[in-house]
């Protein structure tokens, strides 16, 4: 059951990466390669860098201005809040 708030969102469609997923287990062709999910592996099920992949981790590792942080399980917080004030509404109080 759809709750009332969200009866006349219109559904999105499908992403660009859904589309060329279906695409590729459409096509009954052997020779074929997916890389959409960015694991990319032999034939023999070894894992494989692309060159291009490589040489810009390369670029990336000596770029001092770079960093590669995660964020907490909580996620960003003004991210967090302005995605739980649109789903819920902002007068909507928090759990303690």
């Amino acid at each position: 059951m759809v709750s009332r708030r969200f009866q006349q969102v219109n559904l999105a469609s499908k992403p660009e990466s859904q589309l060329l997923r279906e695409e590729y287990e459409d096509d009954h062709s052997d020779d074929k390669i997916d890389l959409t999910l960015s694991v990319y592996r032999t034939e023999e099920g070894e894992p494989w860098v692309p060159p291009i992949v490589q040489r810009v981790e390369k670029m990336m590792a000596t770029e001092p201005s770079l960093d590669h942080e995660y964020h907490w399980f909580s996620g960003l917080e003004p991210l967090t809040t302005a995605v739980t004030g649109l789903l819920l509404g902002t007068r909507v109080s928090t759990c303690p």
